[in-house]
């Protein structure tokens, strides 16, 4: 039988597909329910599908253990990338850090110290 993670608490109702997952071998490629949840900071870089020439085409963004963000860095078509602040949103809706989509995008938090993100203004 599976046990529950230590550093996470998982929501009764995500604990039986967590268990499912654990107790029937999906190979470890698919991330747990629960993988970026109960974290104190996490840091992805997510792409937007849906932006023209003139929208950010990515979008790399640390979050706290919330979900919401607390800086976020907008990626250009022509490389330029613009630094943001929660003061510079007008509303920051928490992501749902137990969706196992969000860990495909996962990043480091050296990405934002990065030569890539030097030069943001």
């Amino acid at each position: 039988m599976a046990s529950w993670p230590k550093s996470t608490s998982i929501p009764r109702s995500c604990r039986p597909v967590w268990t499912a997952c654990v107790n029937s071998g999906v190979p470890s490629a698919i991330a747990p329910v629960s993988a970026l949840a109960g974290r104190e900071a996490v840091f992805l870089r997510r792409p937007w599908d849906e932006a023209d020439e003139t929208e950010p085409q990515i979008y790399c963004e640390h979050l706290g253990p919330d979900g919401r963000r607390l800086r976020q860095v907008e990626i250009y078509a022509d490389s330029t990338a613009v630094r943001t602040r929660p003061e510079h949103w007008p509303f920051n809706p928490p992501n749902d850090l137990y969706d196992p989509d969000l860990v495909q995008w996962e990043i480091g938090a050296q990405y934002f110290g990065s030569s890539k993100l030097s030069g943001v203004r």
